[in-house]
C-alpha cells in the first residue's frame, strides 16, 4: 500500500498479536519527507474497534515506570508494513504540539506492549514505584530461606534482578511477582532445563552453558544468550520467537538450536578465537529479516549460504574475516541495508561494486592483507579508521599492545619487571587521554587488552584490577 492511497482522516486498527487485541490509530498529517503523523488512541479490544465511538477514544500516552508522559504520535515512512486495517474517515482530533511529536509512533510496537501492561496494574502500585529510586536487586550470595519473603517487602517496587544463583525458589518468586520484568543471570548454571514460561520477563540475559532446553514466556521481547552454545538444543518460544529480538553472544562454540525458526531480528556477537558459521544461522533463523555480525575478529564461514535468507532487509557484517566471496544482489529481494565495516578488501570492494545503489550502504575499514597479517587479534585493531578516533591515536593504542606483548611473553623476566611494564602500559593511554579523551567504550577496550597482558604475568584477578585502578587517569 502506497502512502498516495493514505489520507489525513483515516483511521485504523493495528493488531497487537503478543496479546491478541486492536488498537487504533489515526493520520493527523501528510509530508513527503517525512511521511505521516499517525497518532496512536488508547483502546484496547478483542473485538473491532468501532469508528463511531472516536469522540470517546484517548490519545495513548507513554509512562510506563520511570518514563514522563508523553504521546504515542510520530512520523512513519512506513506505515503500510504495520498491515493497518482501514475503519473509515473523520476529521482529525487536535494536533500534538511539534515538541512532543517524532519521539513515540505505532513502531515502537513493544513500548505499547509495555504501556498496555503498565496499565493493568493498579494505579496505587503504579503511584508508589514513580515514587521510588531506581533500585536493581543484586543476590550474590545463595539465599536463605526467607530470602524472597524479605525481598518482597523490602523491594516490592524493584524491576530488575541480577543474580549468581538460579532456583525453584527464583522462579516462583517470578511468578507471582508482576513488577520482576527484567533478569540478568550471567553466571554459568549446573541446569539442563531452564524455564521462564510462568514469569512475566520482558528482557532475560542468560548464560546458556550446560543448560539443553530453554521454555520461555510470551512476554518476553529481549533475550540474549552468552556461553557456551554446544549443549543447547531446544528453544520452546511462543510464536515461534517471531515477536523476539534476540542476541546470541558466542564464547568459542557453534549453535544448533531449534525452536526460533521465526525470529525477525538477531545480534550475533563472537570472539577471535571463534568462527561464526552462516550455515548455523539458515538452519536456526531462516526468517530472519535484521541481522548484525560483529565477529570481533572471528572467521566468518560459509557466507554464501545467507542467499537463503531470502526475507532478509537489513545485514550489518563488521569486524568478520576469514571469507572471500559474497551472494549476489539478486538473492536478496528484500534487501534495503547493507552495511559492511572492518572485513577483508578483497570482499569488501566486490561488495562495494554490485550493493553501493541499495538505499543504505556503507563500506568501511576495508582492510588489506597486510592490515589483516599485522593487526589482526590486536584489540585496537577497531580503533583503525573509527570515527572521532585519529590515525595517529590508533596506531599508538595498537603498537603499545604489540611492544608490551612482546616485551611481557619474555622467559627471563621477574614478576616485578613484569607489573611495571603493566603500569607503563597504563601510563600510554593517561598520555592519550590528555589529547583525545578516552570515551566508555575505548576504556572498556583497553582493559580487555589490559587483562590479555596480565595473562602473561603470575598476577591474580584482583592484583590485576587493582593495579588497572590505582593507574589510569581516564
Amino acid at each position: 500500500m502506497s502512502e498516495l492511497l493514505f489520507s489525513v482522516g483515516d483511521v485504523f486498527k493495528i493488531w497487537l498479536e503478543r496479546f491478541n487485541l486492536f488498537f487504533p490509530c489515526q493520520i493527523l498529517e501528510k509530508n513527503e519527507d517525512k511521511g505521516l503523523l499517525v497518532l496512536v488512541f488508547n483502546n484496547f479490544q478483542s473485538e473491532i474497534p468501532k469508528i463511531e465511538n472516536i469522540k470517546n477514544w484517548q490519545p495513548l500516552y507513554n509512562d510506563h515506570h520511570y518514563w514522563k508522559k508523553e504521546f504515542f504520535c510520530g512520523w512513519i515512512s512506513d506505515f503500510e508494513q504495520l498491515n493497518p486495517v482501514f475503519l473509515g474517515n473523520v476529521p482529525t482530533t487536535s494536533i500534538p504540539a511539534e515538541k512532543e511529536i517524532d519521539k513515540w509512533t505505532v513502531h515502537n510496537t513493544q513500548q505499547i506492549e509495555s504501556q498496555y501492561l503498565w496499565q493493568q496494574l493498579d494505579t496505587e502500585i503504579q503511584k508508589n514505584f514513580k515514587a521510588q529510586k531506581y533500585s536493581k536487586i543484586w543476590i550474590k550470595e545463595p539465599p536463605t530461606n526467607n530470602f524472597f519473603k524479605d525481598l518482597a517487602e523490602k523491594h516490592r517496587y524493584s524491576y530488575e534482578i541480577e543474580s549468581d544463583f538460579f532456583s525453584s525458589e527464583l522462579i516462583d518468586y517470578l511468578e507471582i511477582t508482576p513488577m520482576i520484568i527484567c533478569l540478568n543471570l550471567p553466571q554459568k548454571q549446573n541446569l539442563k532445563v531452564v524455564d521462564i514460561s510462568k514469569t512475566h520477563l520482558r528482557d532475560l540475559h542468560l548464560n546458556i552453558s550446560n543448560v539443553e532446553k530453554l521454555i520461555l514466556n510470551p512476554l518476553l521481547v529481549d533475550l540474549v544468550l552468552t556461553g557456551d552454545f554446544s549443549t543447547l538444543k531446544t528453544i520452546e518460544c511462543p510464536f515461534g520467537g517471531k515477536l523476539l529480538d534476540l542476541q546470541l553472544n558466542l564464547e568459542n562454540s557453534q549453535f544448533h538450536f531449534s525452536g526460533l525458526e521465526q525470529v525477525k531480528k538477531v545480534r550475533i556477537f563472537s570472539n577471535q578465537k571463534n568462527a561464526v558459521d552462516g550455515q548455523n544461522i539458515i538452519e536456526c533463523l531462516p526468517q530472519v529479516e535484521d541481522m548484525l555480525i560483529n565477529g570481533q575478529n572471528a572467521t566468518l564461514h560459509n557466507v554464501l549460504s545467507f542467499k537463503e535468507l531470502k526475507n532478509i532487509k537489513s545485514l550489518w557484517i563488521t569486524n568478520a574475516y576469514g571469507f572471500n566471496d559474497f551472494p549476489q544482489p539478486v538473492d536478496f529481494p528484500l534487501l534495503e541495508k547493507l552495511w559492511v565495516w572492518s572485513i577483508p578488501k578483497t570482499v569488501g570492494d566486490k561488495i562495494k561494486k554490485e550493493f553501493s545503489k541499495l538505499p543504505d550502504f556503507e563500506a568501511k575499514q576495508l582492510r588489506s592483507e597486510s592490515w589483516l597479517k599485522a593487526n589482526l587479534g590486536n584489540p585496537f585493531s577497531a580503533w583503525d579508521g573509527r570515527d572521532g578516533t585519529s590515525a595517529t591515536i590508533a596506531k599508538k593504542a595498537m603498537a603499545a599492545y604489540t611492544n608490551f606483548y612482546k616485551k611481557l611473553d619474555k622467559k627471563d623476566l621477574k614478576p616485578e619487571e613484569k607489573e611495571a611494564l603493566l603500569i607503563d602500559f597504563i601510563q600510554i593511554f593517561n598520555q592519550i587521554d590528555k589529547k583525545h579523551s578516552i570515551d566508555t567504550l575505548e576504556r572498556e577496550e583497553i582493559w580487555e587488552a589490559f587483562t590479555q597482558l596480565a595473562q602473561l604475568t603470575p598476577l591474580n584477578d584482583k592484583e590485576i584490577e587493582t593495579i588497572f585502578e590505582n593507574h589510569r587517569d581516564f
